[in-house]
């Protein structure tokens, strides 16, 4: 059995690294050889990935038995529900592409978690770039304030006071940005993300992950380090059923209207495509997640790493 699964041209990497969930089932269930057509920059995932033979753009169709299209189970999930913003509340994605499996296979197919596997030769990577900042790792705590997407960004007056509060009780932030600019603006240790390998090998090496709904939480899942996700415009409940390690922090509690001054009525889904102002959730942060409090998510990073004296 030869199963591709075929993740469109604009997905991210948490994106890629929530659909491929599925390819443990895959593989260990019907001893499938599992594909993956992705873009480039997802790569380095897919080759750290034990249970992904292969990956392209595109990748020849020709002797795949199973051919799984996430534009596919777009398509159906709005023919299932009402409203299209609706589809990071019912399922995750690594659910609904196990039951999308399942559906053309004719056979269950579960959702299990997303793995990578970091080399001997990147860890030592990451622990030359901790040991050059002056950073035990597991005096660490990796973070994320702002994605790559605009209308996820957590407030940054807040994301400084979780970076301080996180000095103050002896951790160093990570701070994990794609822009120079950005991880300047937090205080910490920046880490410019922008080759994949080296930022997966970085939170190998850390016991805990904080930030927002990005591919950087997803990426954390996958390599089992517990994770705090931070969510206002998308919903983090589904996500978490499908990472056992992980836990969230839910904002937009105030119950925020949905009209063209403002993007948050709450858990939502690119609003951006409604024709609302970038700016405004890039620069001021997303308002669904002006009520998550630093005090209460550095609550939650206790609770993950076992230590109410942190």
């Amino acid at each position: 059995m030869r199963v591709l699964l075929v993740i469109h041209s604009g997905a991210g990497i948490g994106d890629v690294v929530a659909v491929t969930g599925c390819a443990q089932s895959l593989v260990e269930d019907y001893g499938a050889e599992v594909w993956v057509e992705c873009r480039s920059k997802a790569w380095d995932y897919c080759d750290s990935n034990p249970f992904i033979a292969g990956r392209g753009w595109p990748v020849p169709r020709e002797g795949f038995t199973h051919i799984a299209d996430t534009n596919d189970t777009n398509t159906e999930l709005r023919q299932r529900l009402d409203e299209p913003r609706q589809v990071l509340i019912e399922k995750s994605r690594t659910e609904f592409m196990a039951d999308f499996c399942a559906h053309i296979m004719g056979q269950p197919v579960r959702p299990t978690p997303p793995t990578c596997v970091v080399s001997e030769e990147r860890r030592a990577w990451a622990q030359a770039w901790f040991a050059k900042q002056g950073v035990d790792p597991s005096r660490a705590i990796g973070f994320q304030p702002v994605p790559t997407k605009h209308w996820r960004t957590w407030p940054r007056p807040l994301a400084r006071r979780l970076a301080e509060i996180m000095g103050e009780n002896g951790y160093a932030p990570i701070v994990f940005h794609h822009l120079k600019h950005e991880i300047k603006l937090i205080p910490g240790h920046p880490f410019l993300a922008r080759q994949l390998w080296k930022v997966f090998s970085a939170l190998s090496l850390l016991p805990i992950f904080v930030g927002v709904d990005s591919g950087l939480f997803h990426l954390a899942s996958s390599l089992s380090v517990p994770a705090v996700g931070l969510f206002g415009a998308t919903a983090g409940a589904p996500l978490c059923r499908s990472y056992p390690l992980a836990t969230h922090v839910q904002g937009g509690a105030k119950g925020f209207r949905l009209d063209r001054r403002h993007v948050c009525d709450g858990p939502c889904h690119k609003q951006a495509r409604l024709g609302f102002y970038k700016q405004t959730c890039w620069y001021l942060g997303c308002e669904a997640m002006w009520d998550i409090a630093p005090e209460a998510v550095w609550r939650h990073l206790q609770t993950r790493m076992g230590r109410d004296d942190a």
